[in-house]
């Protein structure tokens, strides 16, 4: 259907839009005066909503979920399997953590600061050493080697542990 509406492809399109460089005389003064309102309108309409606040919480909740944010002794993380946030006490959560994760030896050992240190030191040889290599091939990806170095920057920040909460074992 559209093609029945539109020229064969070897002929130009015609211009649907030409500029104007007709100035129009103004419309009676009941007209003009209303337009004028409008956009006065339409103005402070658009000044108000930009101000507004975009959240759906009133500021009650607003103040309360920041008091929570604020307060040491309770943690607000994410739950597992995707189920919400959860706000639960840090001492409970630091015993969940220990319990069901840290305190495994099976899994987890910890090591004295001077053997860190070693283990830091030997994996930041091997990642210069990879980025060598990386250098010396062929075609280096630099996207990689940017990334690698930025990881070996002493100001990077630390990796850190957390356990996402189970709500059903709470």
């Amino acid at each position: 259907r559209l093609r029945a509406h539109l020229p064969p492809n070897d002929q130009p399109m015609p211009t649907l839009y030409l500029p104007s460089t007709k100035t129009l005389p103004p419309a009676d003064s009941f007209t003009e005066a209303m337009l004028k309102e409008f956009t006065a309108q339409y103005k402070q309409a658009i000044s108000t909503f930009r101000h507004r606040n975009s959240s759906n919480l009133s500021s009650v909740q607003t103040r309360i979920l920041q008091s929570l944010k604020n307060n040491d002794n309770v943690t607000i993380l994410y739950s597992d399997k995707n189920l919400g946030p959860v706000a639960i006490p840090t001492d409970k959560y630091v015993q969940l953590v220990l319990k069901d994760h840290l305190l495994q030896t099976d899994t987890y050992r910890q090591l004295l600061p001077e053997t860190a240190l070693v283990r830091i030191d030997n994996t930041k040889k091997q990642i210069l050493a990879f980025i060598k290599t990386l250098q010396a091939a062929d075609d280096p990806d630099t996207d990689d080697i940017s990334f690698l170095n930025r990881c070996l920057q002493e100001n990077t920040r630390t990796s850190q542990f957390y356990g996402l909460p189970k709500i059903h074992k709470l």
